[in-house]
């Protein structure tokens, strides 16, 4: 049904981000408190909590459809009381999935699923593996650390108090009052665990069970903190709710569910009812279960593009971002940034951060640093700053990332990614790195390896690299009827070389390394853009090149030129890892992080590294599991696939440079 015009009464749904996104169906909104003369055709609301009740009021007032509206199964990372926005909402016409008073839409999809066919059962069997693999939940922001429970355990929900799925689910407390007690029936030897609501944990709620006369029962344990709720379903035997989502959850864990309530997924066959619902006909599976609340019922929009996307895509992006928000501390304090680095890293903290941006690390720093506090530093540093970085337990060095910019970081190009390593970084080869652990220790799951694909093949046909300039031109045609060798030049006195340990110090004696090894090919030198533009020392006389190459290109189009030479040699640049995802043939002089695995020919070697990988395995470390992306326009955590769209999209444009920036421009120190 399309609709011209929408009222809408709450505040709170007039702050929805990307609310016209959510709702396609509607032409306009508009709110009906400032414009309350009518020409509206109806009226949403928030669910049919209290704060509905003017809104259900004016419907039946004029006689108009009301349609409701809720945070989705899967939302985001952070609560909504946060101002997080939400990617997952339900949109409900007909009444709402926790009000068993009448239909709801989830409760018709199910009751009647001719939209239920082979490919969707095999779309949501794919989904309910990614959730259950993800442990992803309606918000995610759950203690980093699982917990350990006895053997024996089945699992109590408690939930708010006066919270409207128990009002409307047909409960009150004599419900969870027999629930408690059922659960501690369920096994004389279990433990029960009281899972309780994190609003109850804060102090802002109370709920059914606190302070239940039954909690000091001998087996009877309140759960600290706020786990993860798939955590909790690989110890336990069992799941008692009264509505709680976690109970259709642990559906899809296939944890035995008893309810004790009347919530949306009881009375289908896949849980044990007190109470049965009469209108719930049908036999359900739990993939048709999964598919009406996730695909059907529930939609999603990227609060990234401000566009309607997938289940999978929501995924990707909620995974992320709780990846990014796990990673870091309650506290930074950031050592040795410049004024335009301070401009943009506060875009790479968790969103509910303290950070302090101080010159140099004096001993009073030191003695204010404490186990919440993270010391974040940018990469390597002098001897003496090194000494006392080394006494701090939580330091992170930062980096640019590998999908960086349209546009050189020397002339301050804004970044789109960044790496915060905790373990060193990513150049240095003398230590390890978080990426190299992840390299020589992680088992790859599918989700991440089919992820990995798929940018992979997105990087080629977009022809992205790092910096993406688009002022360099088509390299020149080169000859059929000889082995043609790319020789990357690089910046001399770059961290990446002294702390890569190369085999050389100067582009002259790399090249010449080259030449003599391959006399009778056709070389090609490439120098570094930042030495070209005159920012970096790393030129070559013209002697050198003359005698060791056979094409000196300066402003070539380099994802272009690697597609059309036969084999890369570097020392540490990074189009050695550009050119292995072509498909080039690489030869490695130092130890960049993409040597060692199997997939370079190397001239050193590093015995950390002793696992065999492959390029999806070696892109899902790079570009997934390590940097951090953020969105260059709207300035949050962002995907991998993000920043690829963007950079595809920008790269042949000419990107605006803010005061600010070109500020910092005019008093750039000189290398």
């Amino acid at each position: 049904m399309l609709f011209q015009r929408t009222a809408i009464l709450s505040n709170g749904i007039r702050r929805i981000d990307n609310l016209d996104a959510f709702f396609p169906e509607t032409a306009s909104f508009f709110y009906y408190r400032t414009h309350p003369f009518g020409g509206f055709d109806s009226v949403i609301g928030w669910g049919k909590k209290s704060t509905a009740a003017s809104a259900i009021a004016l419907s039946e007032r004029c006689d108009l459809p009301y349609i409701a509206i809720e945070d989705g199964f899967l939302r985001s990372v952070g609560i909504g009381a946060t101002n997080e926005p939400a990617i997952g909402l339900v949109i409900d016409p007909v009444g709402i999935y926790y009000d068993a008073n009448s239909p709801s839409l989830i409760e018709n999809l199910i009751n009647h699923p001719d939209w239920f066919d082979e490919q969707v059962k095999r779309r949501a069997q794919q989904a309910i593996t990614l959730l259950c693999t993800l442990k992803l939940s309606k918000y995610n922001c759950f203690d980093a650390n699982p917990p350990k429970l006895d053997p024996s355990a089945v699992l109590v929900i408690d939930q708010t108090l006066g919270d409207a799925s128990v009002t409307l689910g047909g409960s009150d407390q004599a419900d969870f009052d027999a629930m408690l007690q059922a659960a501690i029936d369920h096994d004389s030897e279990a433990t029960v665990y009281v899972k309780q609501h994190p609003d109850v944990l804060l102090g802002t709620k109370q709920s059914y069970l606190q302070n239940h006369p039954l909690l000091s029962h001998p087996r009877v344990e309140l759960l600290r903190g706020n786990p993860n709720p798939w955590d909790i379903f690989a110890q336990i035997d069992a799941v008692y709710v009264v509505t709680s989502q976690l109970g259709m959850e642990a559906i899809f864990a296939d944890i035995p569910v008893f309810c004790f309530g009347q919530p949306f997924y009881s009375s289908w066959g896949l849980t044990t009812d007190t109470k049965p619902v009469a209108r719930r006909k049908k036999t359900a599976c739990k993939h048709l279960l999964f598919a009406a609340a996730y695909f059907e019922y529930s939609r999603y929009v990227d609060p990234i593009t401000g566009k309607a996307t997938t289940f999978e895509q929501a995924v990707d992006l909620i995974h992320d971002q709780r990846h990014q928000a796990q990673q870091r501390a309650n506290r930074s304090l950031s050592v040795h940034f410049s004024l335009w680095k301070k401009g943009f890293m506060p875009h790479y903290l968790h969103y509910n951060h303290e950070r302090r941006f101080v010159r140099q690390l004096k001993p009073r720093h030191l003695e204010q640093i404490d186990e919440q506090t993270e010391v974040v530093s940018w990469g390597q540093h002098s001897a003496a700053i090194k000494v006392k970085l080394d006494r701090i337990a939580h330091h992170t060095r930062v980096e640019d990332g590998f999908l960086r910019s349209v546009g050189l970081g020397s002339n301050l190009a804004r970044p789109c990614s960044l790496v915060l390593d905790k373990r060193g970084i990513y150049f240095n080869a003398n230590a390890p790195s978080d990426l190299e652990h992840y390299l020589q220790n992680s088992a790859f799951t599918p989700y991440l390896l089919n992820r990995a694909e798929r940018l992979h093949q997105a990087i080629l046909d977009a022809s992205i690299s790092k910096y993406n300039d688009a002022s360099f031109s088509d390299a020149a045609r080169l000859p059929d009827h000889k082995k043609t060798i790319l020789v990357v030049g690089q910046v001399e006195g770059d961290a990446s070389i002294i702390y890569g340990q190369s085999s050389f110090q100067t582009n002259r004696a790399f090249i010449e390394t080259v030449r003599a090894k391959h006399p009778d090919a056709f070389i090609i030198f490439k120098p570094h853009p930042d030495v070209v533009v005159g920012n970096r020392k790393g030129a070559v006389s013209k002697e050198v090149t003359d005698r060791c190459a056979d094409l000196l290109l300066e402003k070539a189009n380099l994802i272009e030129l690697v597609r059309q030479v036969d084999e890369v040699h570097v020392m540490t640049s990074l189009v050695g890892f550009e050119a292995l995802l072509h498909g080039k043939s690489v030869t490695t002089y130092g130890l960049p992080f993409y040597a060692g695995w199997g997939l370079t020919h190397d001239n050193l070697t590093c015995e950390r590294r002793t696992t065999k990988r492959n390029i999806t395995e070696l892109v899902a470390a790079t570009l997934l599991l390590y940097p951090c992306y953020v969105h260059p326009e709207a300035h949050t955590i962002c995907t991998a696939e993000h920043i690829v769209s963007w950079l595809s999209a920008n790269k042949g444009r000419q990107q605006k440079v803010s005061l600010r920036t070109r500020f910092f421009r005019l008093f750039k120190p000189k290398a």
